[in-house]
């Protein structure tokens, strides 16, 4: 599974991922409309964020499940 990490996340965190069998895409400084196409890019359908708002747009980029 696709997951795409759009906030800064602890190294341990991603190979936890990984090690889960997700392809990992890891983005940490995307926000607004880079996040945007960033989503649309990757097709991820998992979107892992800690502080960023996720906005309509964001969920309408690719294939995020609401």
């Amino acid at each position: 599974m696709k997951v795409l990490v759009a906030d800064k996340c602890e190294k341990s965190g991603l190979e936890a991922l990984k090690a889960a069998g997700c392809d990992v895409l890891f983005e940490p400084d995307a926000s607004g409309d880079a996040l945007v196409d960033a989503i649309r890019k990757s097709q991820a359908p998992v979107l892992v964020v800690r502080s960023t708002q996720v906005t309509d747009p964001m969920m309408d980029a690719g294939a995020l499940c609401r």
